[in-house]
């Protein structure tokens, strides 16, 4: 049987994820925020739980533009690095 993805499916083309220390889900939700409202074509989420307190993004149409997200979590006075 043959068997075929449904066409409402995208696909990922752009992921990245990145170091940060952000600590608490209040200044996490602002940068979430910020990140949606400029790149609406971006999803994106934290995980706190995670020792490097990840910030990951992923994009189904343009390229993510790294120093951008950089500069942006950085305005909220919090460190950020592209993990490798």
């Amino acid at each position: 049987m043959e068997r075929h993805l449904p066409s409402h499916e995208t696909e990922v083309l752009f992921f990245e994820l990145f170091k940060t220390d952000v600590l608490e889900l209040p200044c996490a939700m602002m940068i979430l925020q910020e990140i949606k409202i400029k790149y609406p074509y971006l999803t994106c989420n934290f995980d706190l739980e995670d020792c490097d307190k990840i910030l990951r993004i992923v994009s189904t149409s343009l390229p993510i533009n790294i120093h951008e997200i950089i500069l942006l979590v950085t305005h909220y006075n919090h460190s950020i690095e592209v993990m490798d």
